[in-house]
């Protein structure tokens, strides 16, 4: 369960998020996200992207902007943390390819494949975030 860490411009910032081996936490990301936007919960869309800031509210509160207002965004979970930019944009990419293939009863709005967001802050730590429009 996702822990509700404050909240900015109307959207509920929450963190749910793991650390380690970016390979290794893939299938467990998987698993969790699946399980927040299954068929009998009232997602109408998601989107995953990469933040960088001093702490997850921040870092997530700073990619709020009008494009996610616009999607109806209500929630972002923090799910992945790490100092390598890599590392995250390896889990970024990999959640995106796994939730376009999968077949959803919500639109996906992810159009590329992740790493195509803004620059990160530099010395700060990098997240990957699950928004979702409910």
């Amino acid at each position: 369960m996702a822990l509700h860490i404050g909240t900015h411009k109307g959207i509920n910032i929450e963190s749910y998020y793991v650390t380690g081996n970016a390979s290794q936490v893939v299938e467990h990301l998987t698993r969790s996200l699946s399980s927040i936007s299954r068929r009998d919960r009232p997602v109408i869309g998601s989107y995953v992207g990469i933040a960088s800031g001093y702490d997850q509210f921040t870092a997530l509160k700073n990619r709020i902007d009008d494009a996610k207002i616009a999607m109806g965004i209500t929630r972002m979970v923090c799910v992945y943390e790490s100092s390598s930019r890599t590392n995250t944009k390896y889990v970024e990419r990999k959640l995106i390819e796994r939730f376009k293939s999968l077949k959803r009863h919500y639109e996906f709005y992810n159009e590329a494949s992740g790493g195509q967001g803004r620059p990160p802050l530099p010395d700060k730590t990098n997240y990957v975030y699950f928004a979702l429009n409910t």
